[in-house]
């Protein structure tokens, strides 16, 4: 169905929503082609036919010559002639049915933006139920009438179509009489046309919901408090969650490093006491008085059981052969044990608590075990001979409820005897057990819920752990099993010792005395701490606590505060609800002042302010923003904003690039600048369309560039450096801040100058500033416009250096400074590239160009020859209106190169080009009062006369003519009545006649 021949209501945005298509019944109408129905009607209903066939006729409804087939609910075959009625053509589409006097119609209407379709101008005709049994087709249905302007609703404009009745070709008669079974089929039809019609007035409401003002200020309301609680929670949230986390892992590095601590001490107090005891012993040491070493033993295995308990488990003194005595903790008792190589002697001690001197014991054994495998000891008596040292965990199965730990301090020999390397050893065992009660003392003093355990490096096992488990098991061989990583059988730690192997399947990848730190699969915070010591100790310290021990006050407090914020968002919601019902009539007026805002008419802003305190807060913050715009308006070069708001008037819509920030715009004018992306005139919608199409648009050099795209023209440019001679000595001696005033009356003048002649301040490199005309706006005599901005700035700051600078107290102090204060100016066109460089974040315009360099040998020239204005042989070419002569000649870059002479090779060095410099003079035009003046202005003017006179003798080869003139014009009288010396002619003069000697 072709949309295109529905006339519809002109709306505001010119948007419509996609057509929707409204099923109606109309009557019959026949055509040649019905005759192949599968039912044939009544020789009745044929002669009604061929009646209404006759009448509509004489309407001019002519059916279309070509048909469409159009699928319909409730046929198998269709076919849609094209109706002309009235003009507009619509497509009907004729189903089979019972009836062939109800036939089903359809239209499809586009729906304007706001969901309403305007009434003041006439709807397609279209064909409706009918609304009784009679039909007359005698007389036309009039169109729809004119309602009043007001927005009616598609119900509404059904509801009259139905009260009005009739299709566009005929009108209701009463006479015209249908069946029951018409009128029930209309009917239903009926009803399934009042629930499209439904349909779409929920889609109207709906529409007229999202698209109010008032829904868009309820969402900025509700969005804006929503936002801010949002961020105040995130900066609260941001700002306290990592302290708490710092605080809660320097708490559980503590705490690791408490337990480390701990461990530390122990073996350090192990340690002083061996090394104490065996220099004790060292003096009086007799290994065959067995009732010697018994007291000492007993006295020091009692010590330790009053200082250290639970931690001692047998203290002795061996020989390297494998024999030892002392004493031992025998199933918690102490016993006397005498072990040899035969077998071990165990005398139980009695009355320990009250015997101090020695054990007191049966003169017969009370237990007789198998001989004790001494090789470890042995071995690490051998490897550690004269100094403390650990044995690694072992056991042996005569004593197999223990597995032991043993710190053996030998007596080392001068030289080996029998390959060992000491004779007698003392021996202080701790056991896993022992070790494991002083962890167990500490875990349970911990409110935290820590766990800890200590693996042996080596061998993997685990030598402490804070739990009763079973160290050592043993089989029926008499083989042992020792608890390790793998065999750990604690729920808890089994997960740490599993998370410990994934993060480490090698321990030993944890360097000595390295502390590492992860988060477990359980929110457990797992710490492994290295411990390795000169006393042959090489252990893992795992300290494993609960996260949530540390986080969960914090993440309390968390959950109420976000609790707390959902009911200040809740509460503020309905606020804001409430007060955008009362503020929706302001915004009116602000949407005009931003248009106003927007074409930049920043002068004609008036407002009528609300009697509601937001909307006016609002409005005066649009007034500071005003105010603010206007201020940063100062800071734009005032022949920017002229060029930006004068193609904003002129030019037409422009063709954005939207996803290329390079991209040119063409204007209509010859201007060679072009709208900024951020200064957009509002195009119109089919301008948006088009510009949409174009986004596939490469970036281009071109002349009408936007100004503050990024960009590069190829252009001819002249630059004018200004040097100031003599400001490295005023910056080294006078004060910055007169330093300061100085150059900002400099560049007030400067401002003045260049704001009328389009120039612009391209910066400053130390005593040079420069500026470039033809850059940014396009001059036509850009080199006349330098040549005049160069003669006037310095007339101005050489006026204001006499008349200001010397008067001021604070620079009467630096008058020598001031005196030696001269401005020289360099004057240099040439082709550059030029415009913005950088990215879309941050621009900057540059001229890629040698005239640093050139301009640099200028005004070096011009302080070797005192001069004030020098310019090159390019653009004295352009200048008519000043008196010039020749200077010099030297060596400059050609425009092609864009780097510095320092990077170049010597091949680009010698391709320079020797270029004439020229010194710019009085101006030739004629002033209003110089018939006053007359033979003094003619003398100015012809003061340089024989000198360009003798330069023609110079460059035509004469030099000896060039001589004679460049004498007779140095003894000619100055002009200005001082005796200085001209240095161009004394320099031109020595080389002409140095050019002379050797011809």
């Amino acid at each position: 169905m072709n949309n295109n021949n529905v006339p519809l209501a002109t709306t505001k945005n010119k948007r419509v929503l996609p057509s929707l298509t409204v099923q109606l019944f109309a009557s019959e109408v026949s055509s040649s082609s019905s005759s192949s129905n599968d039912q044939k009607p009544s020789s009745q209903s044929s002669q009604q036919q061929q009646q209404q066939q006759r009448r509509l006729s004489s309407q001019h409804l002519h059916p279309s010559t070509s048909s469409s087939s159009v699928s319909s609910r409730g046929s198998s075959s269709s076919h849609s002639p094209q109706i002309h009625v009235g003009g507009p053509t619509f497509a009907t589409t004729t189903t089979n049915s019972t009836n062939p006097r109800s036939r089903r119609s359809s239209f499809s209407a586009p729906i304007p933006a706001n969901g309403i379709i305007n009434l003041n101008q006439p709807p397609p005709h279209l064909f409706v139920p009918l609304r009784s049994s009679n039909v007359s087709l005698s007389q036309p249905q009039p169109p729809f009438k004119n309602h009043p302007s007001s927005d009616r609703s598609i119900h509404s404009a059904a509801a009259t179509m139905h009260r009005e009745g009739g299709a566009g070709g005929g009108s209701v008669n009463k006479d015209a009489n249908f069946g029951g079974a018409d009128k029930e089929s209309i009917s239903s039809s009926e009803d399934s046309t009042m629930l499209e019609y439904g349909g779409y007035m929920i889609l109207n409401w709906f529409w007229r919901m999202f698209s109010s003002i008032k829904f868009f200020l309820i969402l900025l309301l509700c969005g804006s408090v929503i936002i801010s609680v949002l961020i105040l929670s995130a900066v609260w949230l941001g700002s306290l969650l990592p302290s708490i986390y710092s605080l809660s892992s320097n708490v559980k590095g503590l705490q690791s490093d408490k337990l480390a601590t701990y461990i530390q001490q122990t073996i350090g107090n192990v340690v002083r006491i061996s090394a104490a005891t065996k220099s004790q012993l060292t003096s009086m040491l007799d290994y065959s008085n067995k009732t010697w070493i018994e007291r000492q033993m007993y006295a020091l295995y009692k010590s330790e059981t009053q200082f250290q308990a639970g931690l001692t488990t047998t203290t002795y003194i061996g020989d390297d052969i494998g024999t030892c005595y002392g004493i031992i903790s025998w199933n918690g008792q102490p016993t006397l044990v005498d072990t040899n190589l035969v077998d071990q002697k165990l005398y139980l001690c009695q009355n320990f608590e009250n015997n101090d001197d020695y054990c007191h014991h049966n003169s017969t054994p009370d237990v007789i075990l198998s001989p004790f495998d001494m090789s470890v000891i042995i071995e690490i008596g051998n490897k550690f001979a004269g100094r403390p040292a650990f044995t690694p965990s072992y056991t042996d199965k005569t004593m197999p409820q223990y597995a032991f730990l043993s710190l053996i301090n030998s007596w080392k020999l001068p030289s080996p005897v029998n390959g060992n390397n000491f004779k007698y050893y003392f021996g202080y065992d701790l056991s896993v057990g022992s070790i494991s009660s002083y962890l167990k003392k500490y875990t349970k003093s911990d409110t935290l819920g820590s766990r800890s355990m200590v693996i042996e490096s080596d061998t993997n096992y685990i030598v402490a752990f804070d739990e009763d488990v079973p160290f050592v098991t043993w089989d029926a061989t008499g083989k042992s099993k020792r608890l390790d990583l793998s065999s750990l059988e604690d729920p808890v730690m089994s997960v740490v010792a599993q998370d410990i192997q994934n993060k480490y399947p090698v321990l030993k990848e944890i360097h000595c005395n390295q502390k590492t730190s992860f988060s477990g699969s359980r929110y457990m915070f797992i710490s492994v701490q290295r411990l390795c010591t000169d006393y042959n100790i090489d252990w893992f310290i795992v300290y494993a606590v609960p996260n949530w021990s540390f986080v969960s006050t914090s993440t309390i407090g968390v959950c109420s505060a976000v609790v707390a914020s959902i009911f200040i968002v809740i509460i503020s919601t309905s606020i804001g609800i409430f007060l955008s019902h009362k503020v929706v009539s302001p915004f009116y007026d602000l949407i005009e002042l931003f248009d106003t805002v927007s074409d930049m008419d920043l002068d004609k802003i008036e407002i009528n302010f609300s009697r509601f305190s937001e909307v006016r807060h609002l409005q005066h913050t649009f007034l500071f923003m005003v105010y603010r715009m206007k201020q940063y308006r100062c800071f734009i070069p005032p022949h920017l904003i002229a060029q930006i708001e004068g193609l904003v008037d002129d030019q037409e819509p422009q063709q954005l690039d939207s996803a290329n920030e390079g991209s040119v715009t063409k204007v209509s004018n010859t201007s060679t600048n072009s709208i900024p992306d951020v200064v957009q005139s509002k195009p119109s919608r089919p301008t948006l369309n088009r510009t949409m199409t174009m986004s596939d648009r490469k970036k281009k050099f071109s002349s009408t560039r936007n100004l503050f795209a990024l960009h590069l023209e190829h252009k001819m440019i002249t630059m004018v450096s200004i040097y100031m001679e003599g400001l490295n000595e005023i910056i080294q001696e006078a004060p910055a801040r007169d330093v300061l005033q100085l150059l900002s009356d400099v560049f007030d003048q400067l401002n003045a100058i260049i704001k009328t002649r389009g120039g612009s301040l391209i910066g400053t490199e130390n005593d040079v500033i420069n500026l470039a005309y033809n850059a940014v706006t396009n001059l036509p005599r850009h080199e006349k416009v330098a040549v005049s901005t160069a003669h006037i700035t310095i007339e101005k700051l050489t006026k204001f250096k006499t008349l200001r600078w010397k008067n001021l107290e604070c620079w009467k102090r630096y008058a020598h400074l001031m005196d030696a204060l001269n401005f020289r100016v360099a004057i240099c066109s040439q082709l550059s590239h030029c415009g913005n460089i950088g990215n879309s974040e941050m621009k900057h315009f540059t001229i890629l160009s040698s005239f640093k360099h050139n301009n640099e040998i200028m005004l070096e020239t011009a302080k070797r020859l005192d001069l004030e204005i020098v310019m090159s042989e390019r653009v004295s070419t352009q200048i008519d209106q000043f008196m010039m002569r020749y200077v010099d000649t030297r060596d400059m870059i050609d425009d092609s190169a864009y780097t510095s002479p320092l990077f170049m090779d010597d091949q680009t060095l010698t391709n320079k080009t020797a270029t004439k410099i020229f010194e710019l003079g009085e101006s030739t035009a004629v002033k209003e009062d110089e018939w006053m003046y007359e033979l003094q202005e003619q003398e100015k003017k012809g003061r340089w006369t024989l000198y360009n006179k003798a330069c023609d003798y110079y460059f035509q080869g004469e030099y000896a003519e060039a001589i004679t003139h460049f004498e007779a014009f140095l003894h000619k009288p100055n002009s200005s009545g001082t005796n200085t010396v001209d240095k161009p002619a004394q320099h031109l003069l020595n080389r002409c006649r140095s050019l002379l000697e050797h011809q």
